[in-house]
């Protein structure tokens, strides 16, 4: 029996015995008998209608969604992907160029750079505005994740010291800081 299975917008056919399809049409008739109203209803579905509702149509209608917007020969105008597009022009030959993913820089590595870079940026200008016990503090416990336990642990200070010089270490901060405009 021939099953056609949808992934994005390409269909693929693979021939499968039809007594391996035996347990997956027995199981699909019997969840329908559980949730219907009337059994008398109920009928036995094709291994097709079954693929088709549990995986073909779900993950067609997801590509859709995804991809509606796009046309085969437009690219975005942007590489963060916004809906303004510009048009691929044909080359000289014709022919639209077909874009491969080695062509698009690696956005998630340059993203990640630049947080890291803004990251190193703002624990200088901490270190530099606040004493450097406050600045460690801060910075380990509020960019690094490190609880106020482990931070008092590390240091061999209490809990409760540490909680208290952090209120006052986050008090500095504000008043340093500039003020938004409400």
């Amino acid at each position: 029996m021939n099953i056609r299975i949808r992934y994005e917008n390409q269909v693929t056919t693979i021939d499968i015995p039809e007594e391996d399809f035996t347990l997956m049409i027995q199981l699909d008739y019997e969840k329908q008998l559980a949730e219907a109203d009337d059994p008398s209803t109920v009928s036995r579905r094709s291994p097709q209608e079954i693929m088709d509702e549990r995986f073909n149509k779900p993950d067609y209608n997801n590509w859709h969604k995804h991809n509606r917007h796009w046309d085969d020969n437009a690219v975005p105008s942007s590489i963060y992907g916004t809906k303004q597009y510009i048009s691929a022009e044909p080359e000289e030959d014709g022919e639209r160029h077909h874009f491969t993913m080695d062509e698009f820089p690696d956005l998630a590595a340059l993203e990640k750079q630049r947080t890291e870079e803004e990251d190193q940026e703002l624990r200088a200008w901490i270190r530099k505005k606040l004493k450097p016990d406050y600045a460690e503090m801060l910075i380990s416990i509020h960019m690094d994740g490190m609880s106020v336990t482990a931070y008092a642990d590390e240091i061999g200070e209490t809990r409760t010291a540490v909680s208290h010089r952090l209120q006052r270490a986050e008090k500095k901060l504000k008043e340093i800081l500039p003020k938004r405009p409400v």
